[in-house]
């Protein structure tokens, strides 16, 4: 009887203690969204790095999320509304395409305030003491972090879509707006 009573508990702790991906990734995000004091309401302001882990662990703009394109659509069909939760995404610098991919997934899923930061977290981490961006990481002396400058043909940017693209400038003011200190 003993062992079958230490058994169930075994077992009750074990499936407690288990989550599944999707889970374990939920909380990652979160706790992201809340890192070293700032957060953002999330059904009202989303900041989201859409690089890999890898690169966002690197150095990203405090408070952001880490959601890769892959896990997008289903983020934001379970976290964001469509008609008022403003979106900003961002990816490395301006060589980097990632960040418009993912602006242009969520308007075309019919999210109405949705920006792509073509600058990425380079320009970010260049205009930290001019613009007061907070940039954390285990490395944002990268070298792909020094590529910051918009290209001078902007072929690459050239876009003809319904994106909208945000400045420097102007994300700066919508992450002021919507941040809290905790």
């Amino acid at each position: 009887m003993k062992t079958i009573v230490a058994m169930n508990i075994c077992m009750i702790l074990f499936l407690a203690s288990c989550s599944c991906e999707r889970k374990k990734e939920e909380a990652f995000i979160e706790k992201n969204a809340t890192s070293n004091g700032m957060i953002f309401n999330q059904k009202q302001f989303a900041l989201v790095n859409v690089l890999d882990k890898e690169f966002f662990d690197m150095c990203h703009i405090k408070g952001s999320l880490n959601i890769t394109l892959d896990k997008l659509e289903n983020y934001a069909s379970e976290n964001w509304n469509k008609d008022t939760t403003e979106i900003v995404l961002y990816c490395s610098n301006y060589m980097c395409t990632a960040s418009f991919a993912a602006a242009q997934q969520l308007t075309d899923m019919g999210y109405k305030n949705v920006w792509a930061f073509e600058g990425g977290a380079a320009q970010a981490l260049h205009l930290a003491s001019q613009l007061g961006f907070e940039m954390q990481g285990t490395n944002c002396q990268a070298s792909w972090l020094l590529d910051y400058e918009k290209p001078a043909t902007d072929d690459q940017m050239d876009h003809e879509s319904t994106v909208n693209i945000i400045s420097a400038q102007e994300l700066k003011k919508k992450i002021e707006k919507f941040a809290a200190k905790v």
